[in-house]
C-alpha cells in the first residue's frame, strides 16, 4: 500500500464503472487513481475500505461522474492510499509516464483549499 498527497485534477466514469481520477503534485506530475465498481470487488479483502473511499470521493465531488472527463476548477487537496498497479499507457488523461496507478484506492481524504492559503 502506498499513500500519496496531491491535488485533484479531474475525473471520469470508465466503461467498467470504475471512477478514474487524476491527481497532480506540486511539480505538476500526474497520477491516475481508480475507485473500482464495488461489484468487481466481491470476495476482496479490501472491499469495505474501497467502497468507503469511493463514497468519500463522491461526497467530495458532489456528483456522479459521467463518461466525459471533468476538470476540477477548485483547488482540492487529497491524500490517497491504494495498491500500486502498472497499467499499459494507452492515452489515458493524466497517465504517469510509466503507467503507474493507485488501483484500487482504499483510503481517500480531500478538502477544498481556501483562497487564503
Amino acid at each position: 500500500m502506498f499513500t500519496v498527497d496531491g491535488f485533484l485534477v479531474g475525473y471520469t466514469l470508465a466503461a467498467d464503472s470504475d471512477f478514474h481520477a487524476v491527481i497532480r503534485n506540486a511539480a505538476g506530475e500526474t497520477l491516475i487513481i481508480e475507485f473500482p465498481n464495488p461489484g468487481c470487488l466481491q470476495g476482496s479483502k479490501v472491499i469495505e475500505q474501497a467502497v468507503a473511499a469511493r463514497t468519500r470521493f463522491l461526497q467530495l465531488i458532489g456528483t456522479l461522474p459521467t463518461g466525459r472527463f471533468v476538470h476540477v476548477r477548485k483547488l482540492i487537496r487529497v491524500r490517497v492510499t491504494g495498491v500500486v498497479f502498472f497499467d499499459r499507457v494507452h492515452g489515458q488523461d493524466g497517465v504517469a509516464p510509466n503507467g503507474i496507478e493507485l488501483h484500487p484506492v482504499i483510503g481517500f481524504e480531500g478538502s477544498e483549499v481556501s483562497s487564503a492559503q
